[in-house]
């Protein structure tokens, strides 16, 4: 019961995050007021945030993270090998573990993006890493 709620929150969570992503490929830089401010807030240095099809493919592969999540949970949403889903949910985990650790690499962004990054972003990162990596024991 408890991991399948861990699942749920690590795929909403997914999600969310996802759709943010396609959002921005959008044009659209909620929850910033400019693409400058979010360039600079969620990117770091730089004055215009990364190619809608970057953005857009991060955002689908976000989603198809989420999806992964669901499948390994409930077994008839699976439409490939077991294994396909139980190895993902363990790249999930390790991906988000070094997207994690950027705060410890050299700093070469805004100083603004790198208190985000320490605060907010790397935390949760963090966190989702650690949820993916329960789900993927269970």
């Amino acid at each position: 019961m408890v991991t399948t709620i861990i699942a749920i929150v690590l795929a909403l969570s997914l999600t969310v995050v996802g759709v943010l992503h396609l959002v921005w490929a959008a044009g659209i830089y909620f929850p910033f007021a400019s693409e400058r401010e979010a360039a600079r807030k969620a990117v770091g240095d730089r004055e215009t945030m990364p190619p809608w099809p970057l953005t857009t493919l991060v955002g689908a592969l976000l989603i198809l993270a989420a999806y992964l999540v669901l499948a390994l949970r409930w077994p008839t949403w699976r439409i490939v090998a077991d294994w396909v889903y139980e190895w993902s949910i363990w790249g999930i985990a390790v991906v988000f573990f070094l997207r994690a650790l950027e705060p410890l690499a050299a700093r070469t962004a805004s100083a603004e993006y790198n208190r985000l990054n320490r605060r907010l972003y790397s935390p949760f990162v963090l966190v989702l890493s650690v949820l993916a990596a329960v789900v993927a024991l269970a």
